[in-house]
This record gives C-alpha cells, sequence and structure tokens, in this order.
C-alpha cells in the first residue's frame, strides 16, 4: 500500500515503500502496518473491502526507528485503478503540534506566527502564507525597517546589519503571502513549510540567539563576582 502527498493536517506522507512522517521521532522513516480497520463504508463481516468503491480506512503504523505508534485515516475516492493510491491521509495520532518561538521573540511578532503555525498544521495553507508574511511584517516593524511598502522595509533590514540571505528569505514570505492572498495560488505544505522555517530562523537569528548571548554573559559575570 503506498502513500501519496497531501495529507491533513499539514504532514506530507509519501513513498510506496511505506517511507512516512512518524509523529514521534519527527522523521520520514520506514513504517510497518499493524492493524486496519474500514471505517466507511460499514462492513457487515471481517477483513477490509478493497473494492473500487470510495472508503476509508484506519491504519495503525510503527515507527521502524522508534517503535512509534501513529494513527491515519486513509481516505480513497473510487478508482478502476487496480492499485489505487489514498486520495488523502489524515495523521490523528499524536496530533501535530504547531511551531513554537522562544518567548524572547516580541510579542506581536510571536502571536502572528502561532497564528501562522496554526494553520499551516491544520492545513489552512493560504490562511498560513498570508500570516507568515504578516509575521515578516510585524518583524520590520519591531526592528524599525523603514520603506513605504514591505519590499522596501525588507531591503531596509540590510541596513540594520542583517546579511544579504536573511533579506531574500524575507522576500520568499512576502512573495509566498502575496501570491495566496491577492493571485488565490495554493502553495503545496511542503513549500509553506520551507518558506516558515526561513522565518523562524530568522527570528531565531535576530532574536533568540542573542538575547541568549546576552544570559550567559550575565551568567559569567555573576559567576566572577561571586568569585572575587
Amino acid at each position: 500500500m503506498g502513500m501519496t502527498h497531501q495529507t491533513g493536517p499539514g504532514i506530507e506522507l509519501f513513498d510506496p515503500e511505506m517511507a512516512a512522517y512518524c509523529g514521534h521521532c519527527k522523521l520520514h522513516v520506514s513504517m510497518y502496518e499493524e492493524t486496519t480497520r474500514q471505517v466507511f463504508p460499514k462492513l457487515r463481516g471481517p477483513g477490509a473491502n478493497l473494492s473500487h468503491d470510495a472508503a476509508v480506512f484506519e491504519k495503525t503504523m510503527y515507527c521502524t526507528y522508534c517503535d512509534g505508534g501513529t494513527l491515519y485515516l486513509f481516505q480513497y475516492d473510487a478508482s478502476d485503478e487496480v492499485a489505487r493510491p489514498p486520495a488523502k491521509v489524515v495523521l490523528l495520532y499524536p496530533a501535530p503540534a504547531p511551531r513554537q518561538l522562544d518567548d524572547s521573540v516580541p510579542e506581536k511578532v510571536r502571536s502572528l506566527f502561532h497564528e501562522a503555525a496554526l494553520c499551516e498544521t491544520h492545513g489552512a495553507l493560504r490562511a498560513a502564507a498570508v500570516m507568515y508574511r504578516g509575521t515578516v511584517e510585524e518583524m520590520c516593524k519591531d526592528l524599525g525597517a523603514s520603506g513605504g511598502n514591505l519590499y522596501q522595509r525588507i531591503n531596509g533590514l540590510a541596513g540594520l546589519g542583517l546579511g544579504r540571505d536573511v533579506v531574500d528569505d524575507m522576500h520568499e514570505a512576502r512573495l509566498l503571502g502575496n501570491d495566496s492572498i491577492h493571485d488565490g495560488l495554493i502553495y503545496a505544505a511542503d513549500e509553506v513549510a520551507d518558506v516558515a522555517e526561513l522565518v523562524e530562523e530568522a527570528l531565531t537569528a535576530l532574536y533568540v540567539q542573542p538575547a541568549q548571548r546576552q544570559a550567559y554573559r550575565q551568567r559569567r559575570l555573576a559567576r566572577r563576582q561571586a568569585g572575587a
């Protein structure tokens, strides 16, 4: 039984050799199937109905790396194919957790990112793209980047000492949001996840790491003063 792209909420499963996303170790690894139960339509006798009609199956699979159990729903559309792939695979357990930011990120920026992450987790990909763009806009505002529009404000980040790579990454988030809200373009889950990771990395470099370095300096100073 193969697995295809497009899952809800927001987790990609793939590979006909049973490589899948493990909700425990957070890796795409080999999985083995333990149990299968047909949920729809209801069976009147034992066993799974492998007819060509639309059907939904509940599957319990175990990771060959961490041995964690994961529960999925496999949804199949009606098809004449002999070996039809699932139209959708939904991760039921463990429930995917949204991305989280450290408290050192300003609350307004963190709040927008958290809402974007919730949208991403539940498969609302256009909403996630728009909210990640909003996160970048709020970040530019917090950092005091100047400009009449977001394009100019992102470019203004370079004048605040940010590297060109970071600036380019923030433009990726801007374009993702623009395409989603203005053109109605729906990006794939992995494309949204890629931009989300770029935004998260930028926020970590801009806020989290400086806060950590400051905390380390304060601890070293306190140690020196205590030993004096």
